[in-house]
């Protein structure tokens, strides 16, 4: 296991802020000042399988992990003003590091079995993440590697997307630039499999999230605390849970994040599914 060190991005006005203009609106020549933010040292990651084999599991069973938050809410932050007209009249975020509904439902926590070598196909790869409000949706994803993110702009302003593997060489990370209302696509490789890809935003330095990519079909992310993992072959598997740092917070200079969590666990499938309870707890780790 990798785990991410603790890193800062400078919410100070770049030049393709500036290009954005005051109102928001598409500025000239934004692609070309784009500065890429800090680059996290390293990461938790799901383990990758050297090789898979597809076979239907018509006796497969379901591994359910409910995972409940035990401390206390975060409170969400202010956009700053220089950016009010970029994010379609938010005012602030909710602390991107923690998302928890009223019965303490964690979301954004990626379960998966990182032992498995056989079994369902791969699903599709397409997967979507808008940059609405000034802020990542969703937050957290995990999908197959070689497959496609699909990315929006919601917002009445540019914005950007880096896309880069965690530890990963320069030629292992993609740049976008999203016009008001533009789409684009970031082709993932399959050799990226195993790893987690950290997701940012050049122009606003406070937006970020990350995205997991599998080899297999055996992962799944919590909403609203449920993450289900299901047509699992019979057997005794080692089943992880990720989650990232409950520290982040913003500052004067930058945001601040500490060190994702991951905690595992020995499940059995017999003839019965399995549901896991844990829970996070404020210091970040998972029981």
């Amino acid at each position: 296991m990798r785990l991410q060190a603790g890193f800062s991005v400078v919410l100070a006005a770049c030049a393709a802020c500036h290009a954005a203009g005051s109102g928001g609106g598409p500025g000239p020549a934004a692609s070309a000042t784009v500065a890429p933010p800090a680059t996290p040292s390293a990461a938790a990651t799901p383990a990758s399988s050297s090789s898979y084999r597809v076979h239907a599991v018509p006796d497969g069973r379901a591994v359910e992990v409910h995972l409940v938050y035990a401390g206390k809410p975060h409170a969400a932050w202010p956009i700053p003003a220089t950016f009010a007209s970029h994010c379609g009249g938010a005012a602030q975020v909710a602390d991107p590091s923690l998302e928890v509904d009223a019965k303490g439902g964690v979301t954004g926590a990626v379960a998966w079995l990182d032992d498995v070598h056989e079994g369902e196909p791969l699903p599709s790869g397409d997967v979507v993440v808008d940059q609405k409000g000034c802020a990542f949706t969703p937050h957290v994803l995990a999908m197959p590697a070689g497959g496609k993110l699909h990315v929006t702009n919601g917002d009445p302003a540019n914005h950007a997307l880096r896309f880069e593997i965690v530890g990963g060489s320069d030629d292992e990370s993609v740049v976008k630039m999203l016009p008001p209302g533009g789409n684009d696509v970031v082709a993932t490789s399959p050799a990226w499999a195993g790893h987690v890809a950290h997701i940012t935003c050049p122009i606003h330095a406070w937006m970020f999230g990350w995205a997991h990519l599998f080899d297999h079909p055996y992962f799944a992310v919590t909403r609203g605390g449920v993450a289900r993992i299901e047509k699992v072959p019979p057997g005794t598997w080692h089943l992880s849970v990720w989650h990232e740092a409950l520290d982040a917070k913003p500052g004067d200079t930058g945001v601040a994040q500490g060190t994702p969590t991951r905690a595992r666990f020995d499940v059995t499938l017999a003839d019965k599914d399995v549901v896991k309870t844990l829970t996070l707890r404020e210091d970040g780790t998972i029981r």
